[in-house]
Protein backbone atom coordinates (compact mmCIF):
# COMPACT_ATOMS: atom_id res chain seq x y z
CA UNK A 1 0.00 0.00 0.00
CA UNK A 2 1.19 3.51 -0.79
CA UNK A 3 1.75 6.04 2.02
CA UNK A 4 -0.98 8.53 2.83
CA UNK A 5 -1.41 11.36 0.38
CA UNK A 6 -0.21 14.86 1.20
CA UNK A 7 -3.54 16.56 0.57
CA UNK A 8 -6.45 15.58 2.79
CA UNK A 9 -9.79 15.15 1.08
CA UNK A 10 -13.39 15.22 2.23
CA UNK A 11 -15.05 12.03 1.03
CA UNK A 12 -18.70 11.00 1.32
CA UNK A 13 -19.56 7.31 0.93
CA UNK A 14 -23.25 6.51 0.64
CA UNK A 15 -26.01 4.09 -0.27
CA UNK A 16 -28.93 5.67 -2.13
CA UNK A 17 -32.59 4.80 -1.36
CA UNK A 18 -33.89 1.40 -2.42
CA UNK A 19 -31.95 -1.13 -0.37
CA UNK A 20 -34.38 -2.81 2.03
CA UNK A 21 -32.78 -2.35 5.48
CA UNK A 22 -31.92 -5.93 6.43
CA UNK A 23 -28.20 -5.62 7.22
CA UNK A 24 -25.79 -2.65 6.89
CA UNK A 25 -23.70 -2.56 3.73
CA UNK A 26 -20.34 -4.20 4.44
CA UNK A 27 -18.15 -2.32 1.97
CA UNK A 28 -18.59 1.27 3.13
CA UNK A 29 -17.30 0.95 6.73
CA UNK A 30 -14.28 -0.94 5.41
CA UNK A 31 -13.52 1.61 2.70
CA UNK A 32 -14.09 4.41 5.22
CA UNK A 33 -11.47 2.95 7.58
CA UNK A 34 -9.07 2.42 4.68
CA UNK A 35 -9.33 6.07 3.61
CA UNK A 36 -9.22 7.46 7.14
CA UNK A 37 -6.00 5.53 7.73
CA UNK A 38 -4.53 7.57 4.87
CA UNK A 39 -5.51 10.87 6.44
CA UNK A 40 -8.78 11.64 4.66
CA UNK A 41 -12.01 12.80 6.28
CA UNK A 42 -14.89 10.43 5.54
CA UNK A 43 -18.63 10.66 6.13
CA UNK A 44 -20.95 7.65 5.75
CA UNK A 45 -24.57 8.11 4.69
CA UNK A 46 -27.24 5.43 4.43
CA UNK A 47 -30.46 6.76 2.92
CA UNK A 48 -32.29 3.49 3.61
CA UNK A 49 -32.66 3.96 7.35
CA UNK A 50 -34.11 6.87 9.27
CA UNK A 51 -35.15 9.08 6.34
CA UNK A 52 -38.79 8.03 5.97
CA UNK A 53 -38.31 7.20 2.29
CA UNK A 54 -40.51 4.36 0.96
CA UNK A 55 -38.52 1.17 0.50
CA UNK A 56 -39.31 -1.58 -2.07
CA UNK A 57 -41.69 -3.39 0.30
CA UNK A 58 -43.48 -0.05 0.72
CA UNK A 59 -43.81 0.62 -3.00
CA UNK A 60 -40.50 2.40 -3.64
CA UNK A 61 -39.31 1.51 -7.15
CA UNK A 62 -35.81 2.88 -6.70
CA UNK A 63 -34.24 0.73 -9.40
CA UNK A 64 -36.12 2.90 -11.91
CA UNK A 65 -34.61 6.30 -12.76
CA UNK A 66 -38.02 7.57 -13.93
CA UNK A 67 -39.50 6.70 -10.52
CA UNK A 68 -36.68 8.54 -8.74
CA UNK A 69 -37.24 11.61 -10.93
CA UNK A 70 -40.98 11.58 -10.23
CA UNK A 71 -40.57 10.99 -6.50
CA UNK A 72 -38.04 13.74 -5.91
CA UNK A 73 -40.01 16.12 -8.12
CA UNK A 74 -43.02 15.68 -5.84
CA UNK A 75 -40.90 15.61 -2.65
CA UNK A 76 -38.42 18.49 -3.14
CA UNK A 77 -37.82 18.79 0.60
CA UNK A 78 -36.55 15.19 0.72
CA UNK A 79 -34.31 15.80 -2.27
CA UNK A 80 -32.83 18.87 -0.60
CA UNK A 81 -32.29 17.01 2.65
CA UNK A 82 -30.35 14.24 0.92
CA UNK A 83 -28.22 16.64 -1.10
CA UNK A 84 -27.60 18.89 1.92
CA UNK A 85 -26.39 15.90 3.93
CA UNK A 86 -23.81 15.30 1.21
CA UNK A 87 -22.84 18.89 0.46
CA UNK A 88 -22.58 20.01 4.09
CA UNK A 89 -19.41 17.92 4.27
CA UNK A 90 -17.98 19.89 1.32
CA UNK A 91 -16.93 16.67 -0.41
CA UNK A 92 -14.17 16.44 -2.97
CA UNK A 93 -15.32 12.94 -3.86
CA UNK A 94 -18.67 11.15 -3.44
CA UNK A 95 -18.72 7.36 -3.70
CA UNK A 96 -21.95 5.39 -4.17
CA UNK A 97 -22.32 1.70 -3.33
CA UNK A 98 -24.76 0.69 -6.07
CA UNK A 99 -27.06 -2.32 -6.04
CA UNK A 100 -29.69 -3.14 -8.65
CA UNK A 101 -32.48 -2.11 -6.28
CA UNK A 102 -31.04 1.41 -5.86
CA UNK A 103 -29.64 1.93 -9.36
CA UNK A 104 -32.22 4.58 -10.30
CA UNK A 105 -31.82 6.64 -7.13
CA UNK A 106 -28.02 6.45 -7.42
CA UNK A 107 -28.14 7.69 -11.00
CA UNK A 108 -30.50 10.51 -10.02
CA UNK A 109 -28.36 11.76 -7.13
CA UNK A 110 -25.16 11.32 -9.14
CA UNK A 111 -26.59 13.43 -11.94
CA UNK A 112 -27.66 16.14 -9.48
CA UNK A 113 -24.15 16.31 -8.06
CA UNK A 114 -22.55 16.30 -11.50
CA UNK A 115 -24.75 19.22 -12.61
CA UNK A 116 -23.34 21.57 -9.97
CA UNK A 117 -20.98 24.41 -10.86
CA UNK A 118 -18.11 22.83 -8.95
CA UNK A 119 -19.08 19.18 -8.72
CA UNK A 120 -17.24 16.62 -6.62
CA UNK A 121 -15.76 13.59 -8.32
CA UNK A 122 -18.63 11.06 -8.45
CA UNK A 123 -17.76 7.36 -8.30
CA UNK A 124 -20.17 4.43 -8.64
CA UNK A 125 -18.95 1.20 -7.08
CA UNK A 126 -20.53 -2.03 -5.94
CA UNK A 127 -22.13 -5.01 -7.66
CA UNK A 128 -24.26 -2.96 -10.07
CA UNK A 129 -21.62 -0.46 -11.16
CA UNK A 130 -20.55 -2.40 -14.25
CA UNK A 131 -24.17 -2.58 -15.43
CA UNK A 132 -24.98 1.13 -15.30
CA UNK A 133 -25.01 3.40 -18.35
CA UNK A 134 -21.49 4.46 -19.19
CA UNK A 135 -22.43 8.12 -19.35
CA UNK A 136 -20.53 10.93 -17.65
CA UNK A 137 -23.81 12.70 -16.86
CA UNK A 138 -24.21 10.31 -13.91
CA UNK A 139 -20.67 9.60 -12.72
CA UNK A 140 -17.00 10.21 -13.42
CA UNK A 141 -15.93 6.62 -12.78
CA UNK A 142 -17.32 3.12 -12.33
CA UNK A 143 -15.50 0.67 -10.05
CA UNK A 144 -17.15 -2.74 -10.59
CA UNK A 145 -15.16 -4.87 -8.15
CA UNK A 146 -12.53 -4.35 -5.46
CA UNK A 147 -12.13 -0.67 -4.76
CA UNK A 148 -9.33 0.15 -2.31
CA UNK A 149 -6.47 0.65 -4.74
CA UNK A 150 -8.68 2.12 -7.46
CA UNK A 151 -9.96 4.68 -4.96
CA UNK A 152 -6.42 5.86 -4.21
CA UNK A 153 -5.84 6.48 -7.92
CA UNK A 154 -9.16 8.32 -8.19
CA UNK A 155 -8.18 10.50 -5.24
CA UNK A 156 -4.96 11.36 -7.03
CA UNK A 157 -7.07 12.30 -10.04
CA UNK A 158 -9.36 14.48 -7.93
CA UNK A 159 -6.30 16.16 -6.42
CA UNK A 160 -5.05 16.74 -9.96
CA UNK A 161 -1.85 14.87 -9.19
CA UNK A 162 -2.36 12.65 -12.22
CA UNK A 163 -3.95 13.27 -15.63
CA UNK A 164 -7.30 11.85 -16.66
CA UNK A 165 -6.71 8.41 -18.08
CA UNK A 166 -6.73 4.68 -17.32
CA UNK A 167 -7.18 3.59 -13.69
CA UNK A 168 -6.79 -0.15 -12.94
CA UNK A 169 -10.12 -1.59 -11.83
CA UNK A 170 -12.11 1.44 -13.01
CA UNK A 171 -13.98 2.65 -16.07
CA UNK A 172 -13.36 6.39 -16.43
CA UNK A 173 -16.10 8.47 -18.05
CA UNK A 174 -15.73 11.82 -19.80
CA UNK A 175 -18.32 13.07 -22.25
CA UNK A 176 -19.08 10.17 -24.58
CA UNK A 177 -15.70 8.59 -23.87
CA UNK A 178 -15.12 5.55 -21.65
CA UNK A 179 -11.54 4.78 -20.65
CA UNK A 180 -10.89 1.24 -19.41
CA UNK A 181 -8.09 0.68 -16.93
CA UNK A 182 -8.00 -3.11 -16.96
CA UNK A 183 -8.60 -5.50 -14.04
CA UNK A 184 -8.28 -4.22 -10.47
CA UNK A 185 -5.15 -4.47 -8.38
CA UNK A 186 -6.48 -6.75 -5.67
CA UNK A 187 -5.31 -6.50 -2.08
CA UNK A 188 -3.39 -9.73 -1.53
CA UNK A 189 -2.81 -9.38 2.21
CA UNK A 190 -6.30 -8.74 3.57
CA UNK A 191 -4.92 -8.59 7.10
CA UNK A 192 -3.10 -5.37 6.13
CA UNK A 193 -6.45 -3.56 5.91
CA UNK A 194 -7.63 -1.60 8.96
CA UNK A 195 -10.56 -2.62 11.11
CA UNK A 196 -13.92 -1.41 9.70
CA UNK A 197 -15.27 1.88 11.01
CA UNK A 198 -19.06 1.92 11.41
CA UNK A 199 -19.08 5.50 12.72
CA UNK A 200 -22.19 7.17 11.34
CA UNK A 201 -24.01 3.90 10.62
CA UNK A 202 -27.25 3.55 12.58
CA UNK A 203 -27.90 -0.19 12.70
CA UNK A 204 -31.07 0.09 14.81
CA UNK A 205 -33.54 0.25 11.86
CA UNK A 206 -32.11 -2.91 10.27
CA UNK A 207 -34.53 -5.79 10.72
CA UNK A 208 -31.99 -8.61 11.10
CA UNK A 209 -29.97 -6.75 13.76
CA UNK A 210 -26.82 -8.22 12.22
CA UNK A 211 -23.45 -6.56 11.70
CA UNK A 212 -21.34 -7.77 8.76
CA UNK A 213 -17.72 -8.81 9.30
CA UNK A 214 -14.85 -9.70 6.97
CA UNK A 215 -13.91 -13.27 6.18
CA UNK A 216 -12.66 -13.78 2.63
CA UNK A 217 -12.97 -12.39 -0.89
CA UNK A 218 -13.61 -14.19 -4.16
CA UNK A 219 -14.64 -17.81 -4.58
CA UNK A 220 -12.83 -21.05 -5.35
CA UNK A 221 -15.85 -22.47 -7.17
CA UNK A 222 -16.93 -21.68 -10.73
CA UNK A 223 -20.69 -22.14 -10.87
CA UNK A 224 -21.81 -21.71 -14.47
CA UNK A 225 -24.49 -19.11 -13.73
CA UNK A 226 -22.43 -16.96 -11.35
CA UNK A 227 -20.53 -13.76 -12.16
CA UNK A 228 -18.34 -13.79 -9.03
CA UNK A 229 -15.44 -15.36 -10.90
CA UNK A 230 -15.41 -12.35 -13.26
CA UNK A 231 -15.68 -9.65 -10.60
CA UNK A 232 -13.50 -11.37 -7.97
CA UNK A 233 -11.05 -13.56 -9.90
CA UNK A 234 -8.66 -14.23 -7.01
CA UNK A 235 -9.66 -16.02 -3.80
CA UNK A 236 -8.05 -14.58 -0.66
CA UNK A 237 -8.83 -14.93 3.02
CA UNK A 238 -8.14 -13.09 6.23
CA UNK A 239 -6.23 -15.08 8.81
CA UNK A 240 -8.24 -16.66 11.62
CA UNK A 241 -6.52 -14.31 14.06
CA UNK A 242 -7.63 -11.23 12.14
CA UNK A 243 -11.21 -12.46 11.71
CA UNK A 244 -11.45 -13.11 15.44
CA UNK A 245 -10.00 -9.69 16.27
CA UNK A 246 -12.49 -7.99 13.94
CA UNK A 247 -15.42 -9.79 15.56
CA UNK A 248 -14.23 -8.61 18.98
CA UNK A 249 -13.72 -5.10 17.58
CA UNK A 250 -17.28 -4.97 16.25
CA UNK A 251 -18.76 -6.24 19.50
CA UNK A 252 -16.74 -4.00 21.81
CA UNK A 253 -16.60 -0.81 19.75
CA UNK A 254 -19.78 -0.91 17.67
CA UNK A 255 -22.16 -2.89 19.85
CA UNK A 256 -22.51 -5.82 17.45
CA UNK A 257 -24.73 -8.47 19.02
CA UNK A 258 -25.11 -10.89 16.13
CA UNK A 259 -22.77 -10.88 13.13
CA UNK A 260 -22.88 -12.04 9.52
CA UNK A 261 -19.79 -13.27 7.66
CA UNK A 262 -19.66 -11.18 4.49
CA UNK A 263 -18.23 -13.65 1.99
CA UNK A 264 -19.27 -16.29 -0.54
CA UNK A 265 -18.72 -19.16 1.93
CA UNK A 266 -17.12 -19.44 5.37
CA UNK A 267 -15.71 -22.92 4.69
CA UNK A 268 -13.73 -22.22 1.51
CA UNK A 269 -10.62 -22.61 3.68
CA UNK A 270 -11.39 -25.21 6.34
CA UNK A 271 -8.13 -24.63 8.20
CA UNK A 272 -8.96 -20.97 8.79
CA UNK A 273 -12.53 -21.78 9.85
CA UNK A 274 -11.28 -24.46 12.25
CA UNK A 275 -8.70 -22.14 13.81
CA UNK A 276 -11.22 -19.31 14.09
CA UNK A 277 -13.54 -21.52 16.12
CA UNK A 278 -10.62 -22.57 18.35
CA UNK A 279 -9.76 -18.93 18.99
CA UNK A 280 -13.35 -17.96 19.81
CA UNK A 281 -13.75 -20.87 22.21
CA UNK A 282 -10.39 -20.27 23.89
CA UNK A 283 -11.08 -16.53 24.18
CA UNK A 284 -14.10 -17.14 26.37
CA UNK A 285 -16.05 -14.11 25.12
CA UNK A 286 -19.44 -15.07 23.69
CA UNK A 287 -19.83 -14.23 20.00
CA UNK A 288 -22.92 -14.87 17.88
CA UNK A 289 -22.62 -15.21 14.12
CA UNK A 290 -23.81 -16.84 10.90
CA UNK A 291 -22.92 -16.92 7.21
CA UNK A 292 -23.03 -18.63 3.85
CA UNK A 293 -21.42 -22.02 3.28
CA UNK A 294 -20.86 -24.58 0.55
CA UNK A 295 -21.71 -28.26 0.90
CA UNK A 296 -18.49 -30.22 1.39
CA UNK A 297 -17.61 -33.53 3.10
CA UNK A 298 -15.20 -31.65 5.35
CA UNK A 299 -18.12 -29.78 6.91
CA UNK A 300 -18.81 -32.68 9.26
CA UNK A 301 -20.18 -33.22 12.75
CA UNK A 302 -16.94 -32.45 14.65
CA UNK A 303 -16.38 -29.17 12.81
CA UNK A 304 -20.05 -28.18 12.95
CA UNK A 305 -20.18 -28.88 16.69
CA UNK A 306 -17.11 -26.72 17.13
CA UNK A 307 -18.77 -23.97 15.06
CA UNK A 308 -21.89 -24.17 17.23
CA UNK A 309 -19.77 -23.93 20.38
CA UNK A 310 -18.03 -20.90 18.85
CA UNK A 311 -21.37 -19.13 18.39
CA UNK A 312 -22.34 -20.04 14.80
CA UNK A 313 -26.11 -20.47 14.84
CA UNK A 314 -27.10 -20.56 11.18
CA UNK A 315 -25.67 -21.40 7.74
CA UNK A 316 -27.24 -20.77 4.34
CA UNK A 317 -26.30 -23.01 1.41
CA UNK A 318 -26.70 -22.73 -2.34
CA UNK A 319 -28.21 -26.17 -2.94
CA UNK A 320 -29.94 -25.05 -6.17
CA UNK A 321 -31.06 -28.60 -7.12
CA UNK A 322 -31.49 -32.07 -5.67
CA UNK A 323 -30.56 -33.69 -8.99
CA UNK A 324 -26.97 -34.79 -9.48
CA UNK A 325 -27.35 -34.32 -13.22
CA UNK A 326 -28.32 -30.66 -12.81
CA UNK A 327 -25.70 -30.05 -10.13
CA UNK A 328 -22.99 -31.33 -12.46
CA UNK A 329 -24.20 -29.14 -15.33
CA UNK A 330 -24.27 -26.15 -12.98
CA UNK A 331 -20.67 -26.77 -11.98
CA UNK A 332 -21.58 -27.22 -8.31
CA UNK A 333 -18.72 -28.86 -6.37
CA UNK A 334 -20.89 -31.43 -4.56
CA UNK A 335 -23.48 -34.14 -5.09
CA UNK A 336 -26.95 -34.45 -3.60
CA UNK A 337 -25.64 -37.17 -1.28
CA UNK A 338 -22.95 -34.85 0.09
CA UNK A 339 -25.53 -32.10 0.61
CA UNK A 340 -27.85 -34.47 2.46
CA UNK A 341 -25.03 -35.66 4.73
CA UNK A 342 -24.00 -32.11 5.63
CA UNK A 343 -27.63 -31.26 6.38
CA UNK A 344 -27.92 -34.25 8.73
CA UNK A 345 -24.60 -33.40 10.37
CA UNK A 346 -25.62 -29.77 10.91
CA UNK A 347 -28.86 -30.92 12.50
CA UNK A 348 -26.96 -33.27 14.81
CA UNK A 349 -24.50 -30.50 15.71
CA UNK A 350 -27.20 -27.95 16.51
CA UNK A 351 -26.53 -25.56 13.61
CA UNK A 352 -29.68 -24.41 11.81
CA UNK A 353 -29.55 -24.26 8.02
CA UNK A 354 -31.50 -23.05 5.00
CA UNK A 355 -30.99 -23.61 1.28
CA UNK A 356 -31.46 -21.73 -1.99
CA UNK A 357 -33.16 -23.31 -4.99
CA UNK A 358 -32.76 -22.40 -8.69
CA UNK A 359 -35.32 -23.56 -11.25
CA UNK A 360 -35.09 -23.52 -15.02
CA UNK A 361 -31.41 -24.26 -15.56
CA UNK A 362 -30.87 -25.03 -19.27
CA UNK A 363 -31.78 -28.63 -19.97
CA UNK A 364 -33.51 -29.20 -16.62
CA UNK A 365 -36.29 -31.75 -17.09
CA UNK A 366 -39.49 -32.38 -15.17
CA UNK A 367 -37.93 -35.59 -13.87
CA UNK A 368 -34.98 -33.64 -12.46
CA UNK A 369 -37.37 -31.24 -10.74
CA UNK A 370 -39.08 -34.27 -9.21
CA UNK A 371 -35.67 -35.37 -7.91
CA UNK A 372 -35.31 -31.98 -6.19
CA UNK A 373 -38.75 -32.38 -4.64
CA UNK A 374 -37.90 -35.86 -3.40
CA UNK A 375 -34.64 -34.54 -1.92
CA UNK A 376 -36.45 -31.79 -0.02
CA UNK A 377 -39.11 -34.14 1.32
CA UNK A 378 -36.47 -36.61 2.52
CA UNK A 379 -34.42 -33.90 4.24
CA UNK A 380 -37.16 -31.48 5.29
CA UNK A 381 -36.73 -32.07 9.02
CA UNK A 382 -33.14 -30.79 8.83
CA UNK A 383 -34.16 -27.49 7.20
CA UNK A 384 -34.91 -25.15 10.09
CA UNK A 385 -34.55 -22.16 7.76
CA UNK A 386 -36.50 -23.87 4.99
CA UNK A 387 -35.85 -22.97 1.37
CA UNK A 388 -35.67 -19.63 -0.37
CA UNK A 389 -38.40 -18.62 -2.74
CA UNK A 390 -37.06 -20.38 -5.87
CA UNK A 391 -34.88 -18.24 -8.10
CA UNK A 392 -35.38 -18.25 -11.84
CA UNK A 393 -32.15 -19.28 -13.54
CA UNK A 394 -30.60 -16.23 -15.15
CA UNK A 395 -27.64 -15.97 -17.49
CA UNK A 396 -25.56 -13.00 -16.42
CA UNK A 397 -23.49 -11.24 -19.04
CA UNK A 398 -20.23 -12.21 -17.36
CA UNK A 399 -21.03 -15.71 -16.19
CA UNK A 400 -19.40 -18.78 -17.77
CA UNK A 401 -22.75 -19.65 -19.37
CA UNK A 402 -22.94 -16.40 -21.30
CA UNK A 403 -19.60 -16.99 -23.00
CA UNK A 404 -20.71 -20.32 -24.49
CA UNK A 405 -24.54 -20.39 -24.51
CA UNK A 406 -24.69 -23.04 -27.25
CA UNK A 407 -22.92 -25.51 -24.95
CA UNK A 408 -25.94 -25.31 -22.65
CA UNK A 409 -28.56 -25.51 -25.38
CA UNK A 410 -29.35 -21.80 -25.21
CA UNK A 411 -30.28 -19.70 -28.22
CA UNK A 412 -27.73 -16.82 -28.09
CA UNK A 413 -30.08 -14.54 -30.04
CA UNK A 414 -32.42 -14.46 -27.03
CA UNK A 415 -29.87 -13.09 -24.53
CA UNK A 416 -31.28 -9.58 -24.34
CA UNK A 417 -31.13 -9.65 -20.53
CA UNK A 418 -30.33 -12.27 -17.96
CA UNK A 419 -33.89 -13.64 -17.81
CA UNK A 420 -34.91 -13.36 -21.47
CA UNK A 421 -33.00 -16.40 -22.70
CA UNK A 422 -34.70 -19.33 -24.40
CA UNK A 423 -33.57 -22.86 -25.07
CA UNK A 424 -32.51 -23.69 -28.61
CA UNK A 425 -35.73 -25.67 -29.14
CA UNK A 426 -37.83 -22.76 -27.85
CA UNK A 427 -39.48 -24.83 -25.11
CA UNK A 428 -37.78 -23.23 -22.10
CA UNK A 429 -38.64 -19.53 -21.92
CA UNK A 430 -38.98 -16.87 -19.24
CA UNK A 431 -42.70 -17.59 -19.01
CA UNK A 432 -42.29 -21.37 -18.75
CA UNK A 433 -39.68 -20.89 -16.03
CA UNK A 434 -42.05 -18.64 -14.09
CA UNK A 435 -44.74 -21.29 -14.41
CA UNK A 436 -42.32 -23.90 -13.05
CA UNK A 437 -41.62 -21.67 -10.06
CA UNK A 438 -45.34 -21.09 -9.42
CA UNK A 439 -46.04 -24.81 -9.60
CA UNK A 440 -43.04 -25.65 -7.40
CA UNK A 441 -44.06 -23.16 -4.71
CA UNK A 442 -47.60 -24.52 -4.72
CA UNK A 443 -46.22 -28.05 -4.31
CA UNK A 444 -43.79 -27.04 -1.53
CA UNK A 445 -46.47 -25.40 0.58
CA UNK A 446 -48.79 -28.36 0.17
CA UNK A 447 -45.94 -30.73 1.08
CA UNK A 448 -45.15 -28.84 4.29
CA UNK A 449 -41.82 -27.46 3.05
CA UNK A 450 -41.05 -24.18 4.78
CA UNK A 451 -40.60 -21.61 2.02
CA UNK A 452 -39.80 -17.93 2.21
CA UNK A 453 -42.09 -15.30 0.75
CA UNK A 454 -41.67 -14.09 -2.80
CA UNK A 455 -39.01 -11.36 -2.60
CA UNK A 456 -39.71 -7.93 -4.02
CA UNK A 457 -37.21 -8.03 -6.84
CA UNK A 458 -36.55 -5.26 -9.35
CA UNK A 459 -36.97 -6.02 -13.02
CA UNK A 460 -33.81 -6.53 -15.01
CA UNK A 461 -33.19 -2.89 -15.78
CA UNK A 462 -29.56 -1.98 -16.48
CA UNK A 463 -28.63 -5.64 -16.10
CA UNK A 464 -25.57 -7.14 -17.71
CA UNK A 465 -26.00 -8.94 -21.02
CA UNK A 466 -23.60 -10.42 -23.57
CA UNK A 467 -24.18 -7.26 -25.61
CA UNK A 468 -22.80 -4.97 -22.89
CA UNK A 469 -19.43 -3.26 -23.33
CA UNK A 470 -16.62 -5.38 -21.88
CA UNK A 471 -15.99 -5.06 -18.16
CA UNK A 472 -12.44 -3.74 -18.33
CA UNK A 473 -12.03 -2.91 -21.99
CA UNK A 474 -11.72 -4.68 -25.33
CA UNK A 475 -10.67 -8.31 -25.22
Amino acid sequence: MRPRTKLLMNIVLLVAPGLTPLIPVWALPHLSAFLKARGHRVKLLDYNAGYGIPMPHQGGLWWDLAYAEKYFSSHPETKQRLLCDILSFQPDLVGFSVFKCCAGSSMYLGRELKAMKKPPLVVFGGPQACRLPRESAFADALVPAEGEKAMLDLIDLAEKRRPWGPVPGAIMLRGAEACYGGPPEEVQDLDSLPMPDFTGVDASPYSTKMTPFSFNRGCRNKCRFCTSCSLWPGFRSHSAKRIYEEMLHLKRNHGAGHMFASCTAVNLDRGILDELCDRIIAGGEALSWEGLAVFHPGLNVPLLKKMAKAGCHYLSFGLESGSDTVLERMGKPFTAAVAAQVMRDAFAAGVDIGVNIILGFPGETEQEIEETKAFLVENNKYLFGGISYPHECGIGGRSPMCFAPEEYGVNPATLENRLSWESADGKLTHQTRLERIRSFVEWARAAGIKIQDDPIAPPDVHTDTPHDPPLYGPT
